[in-house]
């Protein structure tokens, strides 16, 4: 299916895994201190640094007819529009997603909140768009032309 709309993300992968890195390195010396094996390190630092960036570290958003596609640095995922029912074009003003927009270097005013019926996204549900206001206009009418399925 050929994308509608496609917009790249605001997202600076370099300080993604900065971020991340320095997240490993302060739990990883607390707990090489408390346990003395490098084991209990590995490990958990690389579910952080995959999982970070896997959440994290969108490149591209693209709008199809039935889904968006979030293609990353590991790969795409895709969240159907049959679970989303909506789009917040207001700006974030939680912590969460300030500390987000300063660990991913994106900017503030390049969400856009996607508001779902289930957990898709880790924590905030942001998705950090270069051509914001283009893309919400093309996932807003993606969204209408869908058929609804509610009885």
């Amino acid at each position: 299916m050929a994308a509608q709309f496609s917009s790249k993300s605001t997202i600076r992968l370099p300080r993604v895994i900065i971020a991340l890195a320095l997240v490993v390195c302060v739990a990883g010396a607390a707990s090489f201190a408390e346990s003395g094996s490098l084991v209990t390190v590995i490990i958990p630092g690389s579910v952080v640094i995959g999982m970070g960036l896997y959440f994290n570290g969108a490149q591209r958003y693209d709008v199809l007819g039935d889904k968006i596609r979030i293609v990353g640095i590991l790969g795409e995922r895709n969240v159907s529009f049959t679970r989303i029912y909506g789009f917040d074009d207001s700006p974030p003003m939680s912590f969460g997603a300030s500390l987000q927009s300063l660990i991913t270097g994106a900017r503030l005013s390049s969400a856009v909140k996607v508001q779902t019926s289930a957990s898709l996204f880790s924590g905030s549900g942001y998705l950090w768009v270069e051509n914001r206001e283009a893309f919400l206009q093309a996932a807003r009418d993606a969204l209408k032309a869908l058929p609804s399925t509610a009885t």
